[in-house]
């Protein structure tokens, strides 16, 4: 009996304490001091709440596994991504884009390449300031390189693209000279993306439909001033831009009165000056017509007419009303048709064939030249209308497009170019 309980005292301690030791590892954050009748020291463990903050010794006793800590590929991956921030299209410098390539556990030294998406390679870690001209969807992709490796990452981003914000541009015009409060709004907005219309048209009326809305004024007994502002906004940006202008409307007055108003296009071409005219006539007979009186010897009937006047000068424009006593006139100043410059320059040589003494011969119908422009394509200007220029010459026969340039006083503009050649040294 006594040999039997021996044997099972023997086989009951080893478990005892293997399990004692186990129990005290799985909680041991530290080196401690072993307690008991016996003396030793207790071993490190990691604490229960990270298993992977403490690197085990190969076989320590535990449910942790070891980790390597010369193989750094296993507690820290290398990655690669792509930090992207934008400006709105909208702003003043418009829509600019700013990669970075954002790096984990790549070395310092390594290089990173970029494909934009547009065609367009750049080398380095960070692109700041890019933009994209048309609006599309783009794949951005960034490669850095190292040791012989490479590692790549893309994005994909949607731009807008440049000239997205519109331009709004419109003038007034009143057609019925009988009817000055009636006006026609003529929409110019320049736009290279889609986009739509909003008007106030300052008396309280809305108009969001029409590109080139028409609009009554209400009458008053005295002139009074509107205010009518365009909205242009881009379908796609949603970038607004807005522009105003005013128009009196006068008053009905007491007694008859008789006006003449008129606005006038570009003189710079062919045939293009054109005046039109409209009578503002208060207290007409009914049924009374509008006799115009150009100056030059022509006339037209009509409350709204358009002339050409073939030589510049100034002429008294006069407007009667028939069956009544209502004249008035107005003087205008008028270009002529054809009356553009057409540049043109011929020029002499010296013996040498390197200075050249250049004669302005523009055609000007009437008028006088305001300013000259040349550009002789070495580096070199001049704003006077003859002048004189030195080449330098080279070992080879050079050519130059020597550019002239003209503004005449009615503000038109012109230009030639012609190649002349400078012989070798």
């Amino acid at each position: 009996m006594k040999t039997g309980i021996k044997i099972l005292l023997l086989l009951f301690i080893p478990f005892t304490i293997q399990f004692c030791s186990k129990g005290v590892e799985y909680k041991s954050t530290s080196t401690s001091t072993g307690t008991g009748t016996g003396t030793g020291t207790g071993s490190n463990g990691p604490g229960t709440n990270n298993p992977a903050a403490t690197p085990y010794s190969p076989g320590q006793a535990g449910v942790y596994f070891p980790v390597d800590t010369t193989d750094t590929s296993k507690s820290h991956p290398t990655a690669l991504y792509i930090a992207v921030t934008r400006t709105g299209p909208c702003t003043p410098s418009g829509e600019l884009f700013n990669f970075t390539a954002v790096s984990y556990n790549i070395p310092s030294n390594a290089t990173y390449s970029w494909t934009m998406g547009d065609g367009t390679p750049m080398y380095t870690s960070t692109v700041t300031g890019y933009k994209y001209t048309y609006p599309k969807y783009y794949k951005v992709t960034v490669t850095a390189s190292y040791s012989g490796k490479t590692i790549s990452k893309d994005t994909t981003i949607y731009a807008y693209g440049t000239s997205v914000k519109p331009q709004a541009v419109f003038y007034i015009t009143q057609p019925q000279s009988t009817n000055p409060n009636y006006v026609y709004l003529v929409n110019q907005t320049m736009s290279v993306a889609t986009f739509k219309v909003f008007w106030a048209l300052g008396d309280g009326t809305l108009d969001s439909i029409n590109y080139n809305p028409t609009h009554t004024f209400p009458s008053s007994s005295s002139d009074v001033t509107y205010r009518i502002l365009l909205t242009a906004k881009a379908d796609s940006s949603k970038c607004t831009d807005t522009v105003s202008h005013a128009i009196t409307i006068p008053g009905i007055s007491s007694s008859p009165s008789c006006n003449i108003n008129y606005n006038q296009t570009d003189s710079c071409g062919p045939g293009k000056e054109t005046f039109n005219f409209g009578g503002i006539v208060t207290g007409a007979p009914a049924g009374a017509t509008y006799n115009w009186d150009f100056g030059d010897g022509t006339s037209d009937i009509g409350s709204s007419v358009t002339k050409q006047y073939v030589n510049p000068s100034n002429y008294v424009v006069r407007l009667t009303v028939s069956n009544s006593t209502l004249a008035c006139s107005k003087t205008v100043k008028a270009f002529g048709i054809n009356n553009f410059p057409v540049a043109n320059y011929t020029y002499t040589v010296n013996s040498s064939g390197d200075t050249f003494n250049f004669q302005d011969s523009t055609v000007l119908r009437s008028g006088n030249l305001t300013a000259y422009y040349w550009d002789f394509k070495d580096g070199i200007t001049a704003h006077v209308a003859s002048p004189s220029h030195t080449f330098t010459k080279d070992i080879v026969a050079r050519t130059y497009n020597v550019l002239y340039g003209v503004k005449a006083a009615n503000n038109c503009t012109s230009n030639i170019t012609k190649t002349i050649v400078v012989p070798s040294k």
